[in-house]
């Protein structure tokens, strides 16, 4: 998402709609994380922050387009640089711009450009498409057309050729560069900045400073948000989306809405002794993991700490978390909590002092093999005695294509011996002999049943098979479609560290036990009804 200053409502308005779909969202702006409104500090937001202009951007914005297609280009691993605004073109009140694919984005921006300032009628096409029918309609008016061609390298022979075929070539103008792919892309959009100079001083219009009409402003200020629907995917929809299925299957919608109703009555039965729960993603957000909690959930931990509950924690980190949580967590109270580190290789009480176990041999063999991608730039890799850890070197690649880079990497002496799962910002690679499940099993053997939470509870996530080995389990991400455990409890809209909160704010305490009710079907989301026939 691209927003200079992330003022509007209209951006707190995307955010939360990609929210409520389970995306994960970039936002580049020339704002810092923490001069954001209250409405984008949310988990799965992270934010590129790019420096702002020398000056003010006016109404077409055209400083911070540029200043972000350059930073984000870099970003991906192309270093492009700023290259100057072509001189001015002559512009008729009807145009046509052609490009290939490394043009789309100047193509956009010529387009908005004129519309805005209601300069000129523009049709964009691509090369192949004006092939198809477009150039009927040019014909008839070619006389009071001008044909803006946008192309690079990859695209050049097809424009020439198909701008060779257009009789005359008076009223043609060609924008070119000599790069290709995303290069040439950034190129041509600053280029055509100036397309709508002539038009503009023509008509007596200032570009940057337009008269904007009053009705235009009660516009742009409309309160707007009640006149919306609001999307949020109920638990039952979540589940039907992981199988990879719809509300609109009545049966099948029954099947999980029955699903959910048998599990929540098992969960409320039961009395648990503790509660164990992944940390980045699930007790902060993924882009704050080295801040402590938020107060609230603080203070419910602490109390239920208090009231002599067990806390276990299992995470892919290691020795910042068992810092972080001695910075938090009163002193008295660290002989309560459990910890798992590198994913639950690592296992101690928070009371202990520090001891990492030794190295493992199968880790030392991969950590050879997979640190050459750092050497290379396609990843960032720690390796540490039992665990490695592999995050992206651009915003390029995803968790997903690098969990698929990494496995295809590991040796083949190593393969049976070690296992790899993601979380929302690294791929993780330690002994199949451990796991998050592992920190489960060693304190419901020694103290009794647990109560589990983490946020990647999808296939290949870091928190499937701890949400998956007992059907006490609650997820407050990712979410599987096995129906009878790891359940959302919320909307779609609330996730991670705030569906947290709210579950802790459930938990009846009672003397070093607690019980807990999860929501009805209907209670907190109020859209997991079936659908009518």
């Amino acid at each position: 998402m691209f927003s200079a200053r992330a003022k509007h409502p209209d951006t707190a308005l995307a955010v939360s709609r990609a929210r409520r779909e389970g995306l994960d969202i970039l936002l580049v702006t020339e704002r810092a994380p923490e001069d954001l409104p209250e409405a984008l500090k949310v988990g799965n937001l992270s934010v590129l922050t790019v420096p702002p202009g020398d000056t003010e951007d006016g109404f077409l914005a055209t400083g911070s387009v540029v200043r972000m297609a350059v930073v984000l280009s870099r970003v991906y691993g192309y270093p492009v640089s700023s290259p100057s605004i072509e001189p001015s073109v002559h512009i008729q009140e009807r145009v046509i711009v052609l490009h290939g694919l490394e043009g789309v984005a100047a193509a956009v921006d010529v387009e908005t450009r004129l519309h805005e300032l209601g300069l000129a009628a523009v049709q964009r096409t691509d090369f192949r498409n004006f092939a198809h029918g477009r150039h009927v309609g040019f014909s008839r008016h070619s006389e009071a057309t001008t044909i803006l061609a946008l192309t690079g390298e990859d695209s050049r022979e097809l424009c020439l050729r198909t701008l060779g075929r257009i009789p005359g070539n008076e009223g043609v103008t060609l924008v070119e560069s000599a790069e290709s792919g995303l290069k040439a892309a950034v190129e041509l959009l600053i280029k055509v900045m100036s397309v709508p100079i002539p038009l503009a001083n023509a008509a007596g219009i200032e570009p940057s400073r337009p008269e904007v009409p009053y009705f235009g402003r009660q516009l742009y200020h409309l309160p707007y948000k009640r006149s919306l629907p609001v999307f949020s995917l109920a638990p039952v929809e979540q589940k039907l989306r992981a199988a990879g299925l719809t509300a609109e299957q009545r049966d099948l919608h029954h099947f999980f809405s029955e699903g959910y109703d048998a599990w929540r009555k098992q969960v409320c039965r039961a009395e648990f002794v503790g509660l164990l729960l992944d940390y980045d993603g699930t007790c902060v957000a993924t882009r704050n993991r080295w801040d402590p909690p938020a107060d609230e959930i603080r203070s419910s931990l602490i109390g239920m700490l208090r009231a002599g509950v067990r806390l276990a924690v299992a995470s892919g980190r290691g020795d910042s978390l068992f810092f972080g949580l001695r910075e938090w967590i009163p002193k008295d109270f660290w002989p309560l909590v459990d910890l798992g580190l590198h994913n639950g290789s690592w296992q101690q009480n928070l009371a202990d002092e520090l001891m990492e176990p030794r190295s493992v041999e199968s880790i030392r063999e991969a950590g050879g093999v997979l640190t050459r991608l750092e050497h290379l730039g396609v990843a960032k890799v720690k390796v540490g005695a039992h665990q490695i850890s592999l995050s992206p070197s651009t915003l390029s690649q995803s968790i997903t294509e690098l969990h698929h880079l990494a496995a295809s990497l590991l040796p083949a002496s190593s393969r049976g011996s070690l296992s790899l799962r993601t979380s929302a910002h690294s791929v993780d690679v330690f002994p199949s002999t451990a796991g998050k499940v592992m920190t489960l099993d060693r304190v419901q053997t020694r103290y009794g049943r647990y109560l589990s939470i983490g946020d990647q509870g999808g296939p290949g996530g870091n928190d499937f098979d701890l949400l998956h080995a007992s059907v006490d389990s609650i997820t407050v991400g990712q979410t599987s479609a096995d129906p009878s455990r790891c359940w959302p409890l919320f909307g779609t809209d609330v996730q991670n560290e705030v569906a947290l909160g709210r579950i802790l704010g459930r938990l009846r305490l009672r003397a070093a036990t607690f019980r807990f009710s999860p929501p009805t079907a209907k209670a907190e989301h109020g859209t997991s009804t079936p659908p009518s026939e």
